[in-house]
């Protein structure tokens, strides 16, 4: 469980740190807002929902500390909700 919530912890920052250096122009803007959200979905259809959203928490709150939290509302409903209905449905069992 350990190794799981360290993994979910890095793709969170992993997803904030693509999420804020888009920044830098507009075409890199572009690129990185829509690269955002993979390392959450990476965790979250490896790993399950619970790290998923550990992930988007800690993605979130790295947002909201250093742009603060109108940009961290933006982020939470373009990139974490999707995400987060995605792996909800992907990982559903069946028969």
């Amino acid at each position: 469980m350990q190794k799981e919530a360290l993994i979910a912890v890095a793709a969170g920052l992993a997803a904030a740190v693509i999420y804020l250096s888009g920044e830098w122009s507009l075409i890199g803007a572009l690129i990185f807002a829509l690269a955002a959200p993979l390392p959450l979905l990476a965790v979250g259809l490896s790993l399950g929902l619970g790290p998923a959203a550990l992930a988007s928490a800690v993605a979130m709150v790295t947002i909201a500390a250093v742009k603060g939290f109108a940009l961290m509302g933006l982020f939470a409903a373009a990139d974490v909700a999707p995400v987060l209905i995605i792996v909800r449905f992907g990982l559903l069992n069946r028969p």
